[in-house]
């Protein structure tokens, strides 16, 4: 997975970009790849688990519940750890987050590698169209 921060900018050599513009243009980043990733991960889904994975998405809190509950003691996974430290702590959105990411690594084989792919992909575009960024 990779970390949208100040990091991504240096490896995409966007460094020069304008303070006032790195957060819009990190959100715009963050918005393309959950677009298509999540374009990807649909054609994966059968229509009823499209649904399930809309509800977990939108944060409705018996689906959220309902993984969780199957996960049993999910607090002390290393994979919810790792959450917290990078969310600042423990929260509802953070449960609803990780309910998505064990829902989809159930039912969407292949998952992180189309992450991987998209994160590649994406990676390149914006170093083919450095100058462009850097000029608007």
């Amino acid at each position: 997975m990779f970390d949208l921060n100040e990091n991504f900018l240096k490896e995409l050599n966007l460094e020069e970009l304008p303070e006032e513009q790195r957060a819009t243009f990190l959100k715009f980043v963050e918005t393309e790849m959950d677009q298509r990733i999540g374009k990807r991960i649909s054609e994966l889904l059968s229509d009823e688990q499209f649904e399930q994975f809309m509800k977990l998405s939108d944060g409705d809190l018996e689906s959220v519940r309902n993984v969780l509950e199957a996960e049993g003691d999910y607090k002390n996974t290393e994979d919810y750890k790792s959450l917290m430290e990078v969310a600042g702590g423990d929260s509802p959105t953070l449960e609803g987050e990780y309910a998505s990411m064990v829902w989809i690594a159930k039912n969407a084989p292949g998952y992180e590698d189309i992450v991987d792919e998209e994160v590649d992909k994406l990676t390149e575009e914006i170093k083919a169209n450095k100058e462009k960024i850097l000029a608007a």
